[in-house]
């Protein structure tokens, strides 16, 4: 299949199949509570954390994965500080995963941070998100542990890459 990464302008287009990919990645795979899911992806929250890339099928016209890069004044921005772009939300549809979707999404952020003079570019995963973490290293990007956070008894891991 082909898929094209545009970038996401009109919120109201799309919010409920960004909604629901986000729910179907996050909560339905185990990584994000209901109850925390219901606020953080609203699509209204979800647009307005930075520049939402989409992975969309050539034929179907189907959203098949998102990424948000955020600013380091994002209001749900989590590690991200001045200089550096924060990359959110990456979610690709489980049966259009081994694509190189993901890929081509986070390459989006990469090449948009750099149009914007950001230095660095930062995002957390779950510890358990083990095929994100393999992923994010084939692209560059590296571990720093000094800058790992916690929040509501979860525990993330940051990754981080210069562009």
């Amino acid at each position: 299949m082909e898929y094209s990464i545009e970038l996401l302008t009109d919120p109201a287009e799309h919010g409920n199949e960004i909604t629901q990919l986000l729910k179907d990645v996050y909560v339905v795979e185990g990584y994000t509570a209901p109850e925390i899911a219901a606020k953080a992806f609203a699509f209204s929250e979800v647009f307005r954390r930075g520049d939402l890339y989409v992975a969309r099928e050539a034929a179907s016209g189907e959203i098949a994965g998102m990424v948000i890069l955020g600013s380091p004044e994002n209001h749900a921005r989590q590690v991200a500080q001045p200089g550096e772009a924060e990359i959110q939300l990456l979610a690709v549809r489980k049966e259009r995963r081994g694509a190189g979707l993901g890929a081509r999404l986070v390459e989006a952020c990469l090449k948009r941070a750099k149009s914007l003079k950001y230095g660095r570019v930062v995002l957390s995963t779950q510890p358990t998100m083990k095929a994100a973490q393999k992923a994010y290293e084939r692209l560059g990007f590296a571990r720093n542990p000094a800058r790992d956070w916690s929040a509501r008894g979860r525990s993330f891991l940051v990754y981080e890459r210069t562009v």
